[in-house]
Formats: C-alpha cells, sequence, structure tokens
C-alpha cells in the first residue's frame, strides 16, 4: 500500500495535489494522526525549516513559527522555449499563538515576483484577521 492509499489522498494526476489535499495533509501531520507524535513533530520540525521565506512566511511576523512545503513549476512550449505559466504554492501551519492555523496558497501566472506577492499578501490578510478574531 501506499501513503497515498493509506490517507485516501485524491488527487487529479500523480504530481498534483489540490490545496485541500494539502491541507489534509498537513492537518493530518498536526494531529498526529498517521505517523506517532515523535514522528510528526519531527517532520513538522523539518517542514520549519524550509528555505523559502518570500511566501507564507513573508507575510507574518518573523517570530511566528511556519511549518510549510512549497513548489514551483515553469511550463514551456517543447519547440520555442516560450514560457506559457508558472506556478507557485506554499501551503503549511502558521502556530499562531493561541490558535494554529492551516493555509494554503495556490498560484498561476507570468511572474514570479508577482506570485510570491501574492502569496505573502493573502499570508498577512490571513494573520491579522485571525489576530482580530481573538
Amino acid at each position: 500500500m501506499s501513503i497515498k492509499y493509506d490517507l485516501r489522498l485524491n488527487t487529479e494526476t500523480d504530481d498534483a495535489m489540490s490545496p485541500k489535499t494539502m491541507s489534509s495533509f498537513f492537518r493530518i501531520l498536526y494531529n498526529a494522526s498517521y505517523l506517532n507524535s515523535v514522528f510528526s513533530d519531527m517532520a513538522l520540525k523539518l517542514l520549519a525549516k524550509t528555505s523559502f521565506v518570500d511566501g507564507l512566511v513573508a507575510g507574518v511576523p518573523s517570530d511566528v513559527f511556519v511549518a510549510h512545503k512549497f513548489g514551483e513549476r515553469t511550463i514551456h512550449i517543447n519547440e520555442t522555449g516560450e514560457v506559457v505559466l508558472r506556478e507557485l504554492h506554499d501551503c503549511g501551519i502558521v502556530y499562531y499563538p493561541q490558535k494554529p492555523y492551516i493555509l494554503c496558497v495556490m498560484t498561476q501566472g507570468m511572474d514570479f515576483a508577482k506570485l510570491k506577492s501574492a502569496i505573502s499578501q493573502i499570508s498577512s490578510l490571513t494573520y491579522q484577521s485571525v489576530k482580530d478574531a481573538l
């Protein structure tokens, strides 16, 4: 069996996950409902060491712990090498002190700088909404 089968993850293709599926993956780690708490905690600590700091991490204060996974992809037309589409995704757990939350932002466009900015702005707005709600 595979983890995909074990966790009943639904993916459209073998190399793509929806925001809902990615969020489920983080919830499973957070709740230690697949791995035991030691291994779930270890996995989340590794995910917090991700070097990408221009997405979710950029939208929260520097002292807030974020365990996340990002991915980027550029699609080219084979013959010309012309860029057709870029994707940038960042999903994870933001450990807001009173109320940790999962945020998954998946973007498409032509300019990675604009995609990074969109993710960090959404992260910032979400953080502020959580903060204001408490």
